[in-house]
């Protein structure tokens, strides 16, 4: 054949490109140029605007080292479905093995004349309306691109020397992709204590430090548990400090200051796996406990499921859960485009919330925890202070639901190693005797306070009399009584008139708050006074005076009678 004879059969070929007979992509048939796409519109797409078009525009740059001929730019778009993050992910990792998609034809001609020549450059704007590309409402996203078509010099068949593809969000849920260094790990310290576990301390000397190499990217945000944070902090400060614990510090300090850091809520909840009412305070509670340090970096969320993500957060990622590495997707308000040439590459982070299944004791645990708060906050903190650091449960809580956490008996106990949260206001007891007698206007008896919780506490013993005008006792001052301790106090009660009354007698705190049964002490009172004495003596007296008259009398009588008899 000759090169006019191949001339014509490629123009004829190219025409029938031109008159929109084009079919499925195909995989690569040729060497390789490169292309680079500069802009793609719109930035999200909107199914339901069917007219609206999808430009793309770039350049391509010849280094396939032949000459090109009929090089032309065609728009392609993936045809499998977008539903879910994860079909997203599947199609992201399989589209340069296995790409499923049409090409729209015709393109944009490159050259018509002359052949592309080796490292040349040409510029290309390509487009299709939205429902060429067949977006459809119920997908989060449509994956487009471009392919570049030529002849190379020395062949006579049309193939594929260039493509590029982008990422574009449809407009319900806007995203982006997103390069994340996930660093978390098992909860290693409860909140109050200054104790971090060897587990945790190991993590930050050695995993935790290694992945932050992969934070050195510009693109890379690295996201972390401010309980990682907090117990490095608290290695670095004991005694000499730790080294490694010292060089972690610091460098999430660079990370911070560059921009490049997210925070997690304290303890890397899983915030599908908590309760509703308490999921919604987590955004609040997240700033609050936060460690100092750390409080102007944006609160972030990583989420499977974006429908338990309470309002609040600065940012809010989602993943798609399959078997292998990771990507995550990061949720905006105005998604854009993201080229798949520089999306970031997936990994294996830990502590990812998988599971999504309830853990009804765990919650059962923090609701008792939480109804005793008010109340245990009342007892243990002393009166004219504030409440210590290890008052606030939050940051407890919040550690308790970690999705680094194996399973719900694991989070249980962490929750309850917590002398806070084992703490039981019922093992607080009085002790009294049920009766007294008084022999006098004021006396005292012993009352004993034993205190079997794992806090000091501060309280009193309120007394209530059922008739004050007769007895009262008053309350006894707020007293101290330490974890495991007893202590005896003595109350003193005032009697105003001989009589029985009941005295009820109670455990109080320095706020009021009552505790404990209510035990009755049953009080006699039998003061008799020196009025009493004196009748009893004048009485006796009388008694006595009586007794030696009528012996008299009697001893008289005897005497006459003899007298008389010896007459």
């Amino acid at each position: 054949m000759t090169r006019t004879q191949v001339s014509l059969c490629l123009a004829v070929a190219l025409t029938l490109a031109l008159l929109g007979l084009g079919g499925p992509a195909r995989a690569d048939e040729g060497p390789q140029g490169r292309v680079q796409i500069t802009t793609v519109t719109p930035a999200r797409i909107d199914p339901a605007d069917a007219e609206d078009i999808v430009t793309i525009s770039g350049t391509f740059t010849n280094t396939t080292g032949l000459p090109l001929a009929w090089a032309s730019a065609e728009l392609w778009h993936y045809t499998g479905r977008l539903s879910s993050f994860e079909e997203i992910d599947a199609a992201i990792s399989a589209i340069d093995e296995a790409p499923v998609g049409t090409r729209h034809e015709p393109g944009t001609i490159l050259t018509e004349q002359e052949p592309l020549a080796p490292g040349a450059t040409a510029t290309f704007t390509i487009g299709a309306p939205v429902s060429a590309i067949a977006a459809e409402a119920s997908e989060l996203a449509s994956i487009v691109g471009v392919h570049v078509r030529a002849v190379p010099e020395g062949t006579s068949q049309r193939v594929t020397v260039a493509r590029a593809r982008a990422l574009v969000p449809h407009g319900a849920l806007p995203f982006e992709l997103v390069d994340v260094n996930l660093l978390t790990a098992a909860p290693g310290q409860v909140p109050g204590s200054n104790a971090v576990s060897d587990e945790l301390t190991a993590d930050i000397a050695g995993r935790l430090t290694e992945q932050l190499a992969a934070s050195a990217p510009a693109s890379t945000v690295t996201v972390i548990d401010p309980a990682i944070y907090r117990a490095a902090l608290q290695l670095a400060d004991d005694g000499a400090g730790d080294e490694a614990a010292i060089a972690f510090v610091e460098a999430i300090d660079r990370l911070r200051m560059e921009g490049k850091l997210w925070r997690l809520p304290h303890g890397n909840p899983n915030l599908a796996r908590m309760p509703e009412s308490l999921r919604a305070q987590v955004p609040v509670w997240a700033d609050e406990v936060v460690v100092p340090g750390l409080e102007d970096v944006p609160s972030v969320a990583i989420v499977r499921d974006v429908a338990a993500v309470p309002q609040g957060f600065d940012h809010v990622v989602t993943f798609a859960a399959g078997e292998g590495p990771t990507r995550f997707f990061h949720l905006l308000g105005d998604g854009r485009p993201t080229l798949l040439a520089d999306a970031p590459a997936p990994s294996a982070p830990v502590g990812l919330p998988l599971a999504s299944d309830p853990w009804p004791v765990l919650d059962g645990q923090v609701t008792v925890m939480q109804n005793r708060t008010p109340l245990r906050l009342d007892l243990t903190t002393e009166p004219g202070t504030e409440p210590g650091p290890d008052a606030d449960t939050r940051a407890l809580t919040l550690a308790a639901y970690s999705s680094n956490l194996p399973d719900q008996e694991t989070a249980v106990g962490y929750l309850t190693s917590s002398r806070v949260a084992a703490f039981d206001p019922s093992q607080i007891s009085l002790t009294v005797s049920p009766s007294f007698v008084m022999g006098s206007r004021t006396n005292q008896f012993p009352a004993t306070i034993t205190n079997q919780t794992t806090l000091p506490v501060h309280l009193r013993i309120a007394l209530r009399s059922e008739n004050p005008q007769r007895i009262r006792v008053p309350d006894t001052d707020v007293i101290e009584v330490g974890s495991g301790e007893s202590m005896t106090l003595l109350l003193e009660p005032q009697a105003a008139a001989n009589g029985v009354t009941t005295v009820h007698a109670q455990l109080q705190s320095p706020e009021g708050q009552r505790l404990g049964p209510t035990l009755a002490v049953e009080i006699t009172a039998t003061e008799f006074g020196r009025v009493g004495w004196i009748l009893i003596i004048v009485s006796g007296a009388v008694v006595l005076g009586g007794t030696v008259w009528r012996i008299r009398a009697v001893r008289r009588e005897q005497a006459k009678e003899a007298s008389e008899s010896g007459q």
